[in-house]
């Protein structure tokens, strides 16, 4: 990143101002990035529906990820699944300066299923971390590509050239193991039932039936694969949708609290302070799009 010009690249934090930037793809909103410069906040534990990459440029910042604490420096970017529970934080409350890159879980999961079907050898971890190795100024050509694309294909196929590489670059830190109850088709049914009832609350007993297993131990191998009860991954993908609407546009808090799933605006505040650390006004505030 040495040389780039941080005031004519919007993926970039601005030298200028504070708070976030927020941009998405013209052709394909899904993609999105959020730019924060001379940011302290901690984030206690949360998820996200999508794949996200925290391109660090400056301080450091602390991830949790599977009983597992790796802090990112200057240069290194760090990859998280899709609805990977984990918690940020900036060591010793110094200011980083990061870019946050949110690509949607379909397109990072096609990505990892073609480079099996090639027999690529890339990295299968649901956390990890590469560094300068990586060519950060690279990851600036992908991202100019995807926002030049004209249709979604295009955006696409720049969106997986781009995953690609950093899934195949070289490692600096990984969980080292995946749990068992990870791939487990229950848990995997399971988590893609939730993700799809969004605005009622899925009984966990139909769940257990569903994927033919005890209710007792049907929730004791969901919680070790995600680690959150059904219950509190249901709320959690909720509480990430909302993130998502507030970020993105001024939608009225009212109205976000009904599309994301929740009773009212009074139940979105509460699950979504605890899991960001705002209320949804003081993080719809924060945000500039660019």
């Amino acid at each position: 990143m040495q040389g780039a010009d941080w005031t004519l690249l919007p993926w970039l934090p601005s030298p200028d101002e504070g708070g976030f930037r927020y941009w998405e793809a013209p052709v394909l909103p899904e993609f999105s990035l959020i730019a924060a410069r001379d940011h302290a906040h901690d984030y206690p534990y949360h998820l996200h529906d999508c794949a996200e990459i925290i391109w660090n440029h400056a301080g450091r910042v602390g991830v949790n990820c599977r009983g597992v604490t790796y802090e990112i420096g200057p240069g290194e970017l760090c990859v998280l699944a899709p609805n990977e529970l984990h918690s940020t934080y900036v060591p010793d409350g110094d200011a980083c300066t990061s870019t946050l890159i949110h690509i949607p879980a379909p397109i990072f999961w096609s990505t990892a299923a073609r480079l099996i079907g090639r027999g690529e050898s890339f990295q299968r971890a649901p956390f990890f971390v590469i560094g300068e190795n990586a060519a950060p100024l690279a990851v600036l050509a992908y991202l100019d590509r995807i926002a030049e694309s004209s249709n979604q294909e295009d955006a696409k196929h720049h969106i997986e050239t781009l995953l690609a590489a950093v899934m195949k670059a070289q490692t600096r830190f990984a969980v080292p193991q995946v749990e068992t109850a990870y791939w487990h088709p229950a848990v995997i049914r399971a988590r893609e039932t939730l993700a799809v009832q969004n605005d009622e609350e899925a009984p966990v007993s139909e769940i257990a039936a569903d994927v033919g297993l005890n209710m007792r131990y049907f929730i004791a191998l969901f919680k070790n694969g995600t680690g959150l009860s059904p219950h509190q991954f249901q709320i959690a993908l909720r509480v990430d949708r909302a993130r998502s609407m507030l970020q993105a546009k001024r939608t009225p808090l009212c109205e976000v609290a009904i599309t994301s799933g929740f009773s009212d605006q009074s139940h979105l505040n509460r699950h979504f302070k605890r899991r960001f650390g705002f209320t949804p006004k003081a993080f719809q505030s924060s945000f500039r799009l660019i």
